[in-house]
Parts: structure tokens; sequence; C-alpha cells
């Protein structure tokens, strides 16, 4: 298999109807493995005034990945900032809200580009952590994160209890 050629670039707000059709990627993986939380609506995954804002940011924004015209992966990340209390110290981080890649596209840097895009974006603003959160079944996003860098910090857990 030849190596894909990709670039990453800023969204715009004329890539809604890719970025909806990249996003359905990763809904569909989440919906199939955990369908107590994540369903169909039928609507896009994300309204475009929302999408708008995300690409206008100011402590927001939308990265893609394209190759040959065609937008082949995303990442949404956030400026996140923790004011101080009496337990936490106060520091600005930025999220990954969401990042998906289109299943051609997968397993050749994209999702690693993206990242490093994302970790960019950040430095750019004097923020020095990412963070997300990704769930158990997901092995191969743990995975990609792992070799990006990323370590556990918690975990959250769940028990189903009877009525």
């Amino acid at each position: 298999m030849s190596k894909l050629s990709f670039s990453i670039r800023p969204a715009t707000i004329g890539d809604y109807e890719q970025l909806c059709s990249v996003w359905e990627v990763g809904d569909a993986l989440h919906r199939e493995a955990l369908p107590h939380i994540f369903r169909a609506s039928g609507e896009p995954p994300m309204d475009r005034a929302n999408v708008q804002a995300l690409i206008a940011g100011p402590s927001s924004t939308i990265i893609v990945a394209h190759a040959g015209g065609e937008i082949i992966g995303v990442i949404t990340i956030l400026e996140e900032l923790v004011t101080a209390s009496a337990i936490k110290v106060p520091r600005r981080y930025v999220e990954i809200d969401n990042i998906a890649v289109k299943q051609l596209a997968q397993r050749q840097g994209v999702g690693r580009a993206l990242i490093d895009a994302a970790a960019d974006w950040a430095r750019g603003r004097g923020v020095t952590r990412l963070e997300l959160n990704v769930y158990e079944f997901n092995k191969a996003a743990a995975a990609l994160y792992r070799g990006a860098g990323f370590s556990t910090q918690n975990r959250r857990m769940t028990r189903q209890i009877s009525n």
C-alpha cells in the first residue's frame, strides 16, 4: 500500500458537509459500541452555527486533513481554563474534544498529524498541555494517543444497577 499524501489546514465553514461526513465515522463507531449512550438522530452531528463558532474561536478551532480535495480527518480543540480553588491549581490546557479519520485514511499518519497540529495550536497560545477522553472500547484510538505521547491521568468507571 502506498503512503497517503495529505495536508493539514484550518477548517472553514465551507467544509461543513464534509466535516459532518468525517464525524459520522467516529459517531458510528461509538453508536455500535455504546448504544446505551450514543444514538442516530437523523440530524447532522453538529449544527452549522456551532461549527462556525468553533472555527471562529477565539478559544477553539477545527483543523482538517485533506487529500485530493476531500477532507479525510478532523480534530476539534478547545482551550480550557481551570480556576484556582482550595484544592486545585489554576491551569490552562487544550482539550481534544473530537478527532475522526475516514477509514481509508486510518493508519496512514493522519490522526498523528492532526494531534501534532493541535499541539502547535496550543503552543502558539502559550499552552503546554493537551488532554482528551477516550472510551475503553476504542483500543485503536487509545494506541494512537499512547503513540503520540499521551498517558492515562484518571479513569471514569461505571456500574449498571437494577431498578
